[in-house]
C-alpha cells in the first residue's frame, strides 16, 4: 500500500504539471472558479462555472456538461441553496447518461442522491442509488463508489426509521471501504468512512448507547479532519464538511443533554464558516 501510495502522488505532481504547462480554456476557467471560491466569491465562483457550462453546451460535450453541473450543484450546497443544488444535480446526471459512460453515471446519480436526501425527499433518493449501484460492474474499482452509495442509502433507511436496514447497508458499506483506508491519500475513501461513522452515530443514538454515538461522531470528525489536511482535495469544500460534521456532533451532544461538552464542535464549526465566508449553520 505504500508503494502503492507514492505511485499515486507521482501521479498527482505530474498531472498538476502538465495542466500548468497546458492548461485547457475548461481547467482555466475552472481554477478561476477556485480561486473565487477560496477567497469567498461565490458570485464569481458561479460566473465562471456557467461560463464553462456554455461553452459544454455549444461544443455538445457530453462530460464537460456533466462536470459543469456537478460543479455548480456542489457550489449551490456550499452556499445552502440545496433546492438549485438538487436542479443541478439532476441536470448532471442527464449529462451523464448522455455520456454513456457508467462510472460517470453512477457518480451523478451519488451526487443527485445526496443532494436529494438534504432536501428530505428520500424517494428520490432512494431511486438514483438503486440505479446507481444497478450502473456498477462487479470489479474492484467500482468498490468506493459502491460503498459511498450504500452509506447514503443507509442515511435514507436510517431516516425513513428502518434502522435495521441502516445497519445492513452500512456493514455492507465497510466491506467496500476498509480494504482501501490504509492509502492515506485517499480523500473519496476517507470521506465516505467519515459519513459512515457519522450515519453510526445517529444509529446509536437511536439506540440509546450515548457513550459509544460519541465515540463514532469522534471518529467522523477525525475523517473529516484528515481528508481537509489533504494538499489534492478542493477548498473549502472539504474545509466545510469537516463544519458540518462539528455541527452535527454539537448538535447530538444537545440531543444527548450535554451542553457543556456540545460547546467546543458548535464553536470551531462557526469559527470554520467564518474563516471560509459562510454563515453559521442552524
Amino acid at each position: 500500500m505504500s508503494e502503492a501510495e507514492a505511485v499515486a502522488y507521482q501521479v498527482l505532481a505530474s498531472a498538476g504539471q502538465h495542466a500548468r504547462e497546458e492548461p485547457s480554456p475548461e481547467l482555466l476557467l475552472r481554477q478561476e472558479a477556485h480561486c473565487c471560491e477560496e477567497a469567498g466569491d461565490w458570485q464569481g465562483a458561479e460566473a465562471a462555472y456557467r461560463k464553462g457550462l456554455e461553452s459544454a453546451l455549444a461544443t455538445d460535450q457530453a462530460m464537460q456538461q456533466y462536470k459543469a453541473y456537478s460543479d455548480l450543484a456542489g457550489l449551490f450546497h456550499l452556499v445552502g441553496n440545496e433546492a438549485v443544488a438538487l436542479e443541478q444535480a439532476r441536470s448532471a446526471t442527464e449529462a451523464a447518461r448522455r455520456a454513456e459512460i457508467p462510472v460517470l453515471r453512477a457518480m451523478a446519480l451519488q451526487q443527485q442522491a445526496g443532494c436529494a436526501l438534504r432536501l428530505h425527499r428520500i424517494p428520490e433518493a432512494l431511486a438514483a442509488l438503486d440505479e446507481a449501484l444497478r450502473s456498477m460492474e462487479s470489479e474492484s474499482m467500482f468498490g468506493v463508489l459502491r460503498g459511498r452509495c450504500l452509506v447514503l442509502r443507509a442515511e435514507c433507511a436510517l431516516k425513513s426509521g428502518d434502522t435495521h436496514g441502516a445497519e445492513r447497508d452500512l456493514e455492507a458499506a465497510r466491506q467496500h471501504l476498509e480494504p482501501q483506508a490504509a492509502m492515506v491519500i485517499a480523500a473519496g475513501v476517507h470521506s465516505a468512512l467519515a459519513r459512515w461513522w457519522s450515519v453510526k452515530a445517529r444509529i446509536l443514538a437511536e439506540q440509546g448507547d450515548w457513550s459509544g454515538a460519541a465515540r463514532a461522531w469522534t471518529e467522523a470528525v477525525a475523517g473529516r479532519r484528515h481528508v481537509a489536511a489533504l494538499p489534492q482535495v478542493e477548498q473549502p469544500y472539504a474545509t466545510n464538511a469537516l463544519a458540518e460534521t462539528l455541527w452535527a456532533f454539537g448538535q447530538a451532544l444537545c440531543s444527548a443533554g450535554c451542553p457543556t461538552e456540545a460547546a467546543e464542535p458548535l464553536a470551531e464549526s462557526r469559527a470554520i464558516r467564518e474563516r471560509i465566508g459562510l454563515p453559521p449553520l442552524r
